[in-house]
């Protein structure tokens, strides 16, 4: 129970770094950012919609939010490429 506790306190203070919030909120950006093009402008239809999916960034850059880079794939296929030492794609053409 101790052990617990304590992971759970050092998850915390690492979810509260200010370069840990600022990628979350990009992911979150870019999910809603898809969900709202899907969605016809409606962000709560586009949600539902993308249920069970997982935006792709195309060129690997998870802070390029542009419409043009987000990609709707499922869980398998974007997971499922190769990659480098620093968890980058490790060809280009992925």
């Amino acid at each position: 129970m101790n052990r617990v506790r304590l992971k759970k306190r050092g998850t915390s203070n690492y979810d509260k770094k200010p370069e840990v919030m600022a990628k979350r909120a990009s992911r979150n950006r870019a999910r809603r950012i898809k969900a709202k093009a899907v969605g016809g402008g409606d962000a709560k239809k586009g949600f539902a919609l993308i249920k069970d999916k997982h935006v792709d960034h195309v060129n690997g850059n998870a802070s390029d939010n542009s419409p043009s880079n987000l990609r709707l794939v499922s869980a398998r296929t974007n997971t499922s490429f190769p990659r480098n030492r620093n968890a980058g794609k490790k060809y280009k053409w992925s």
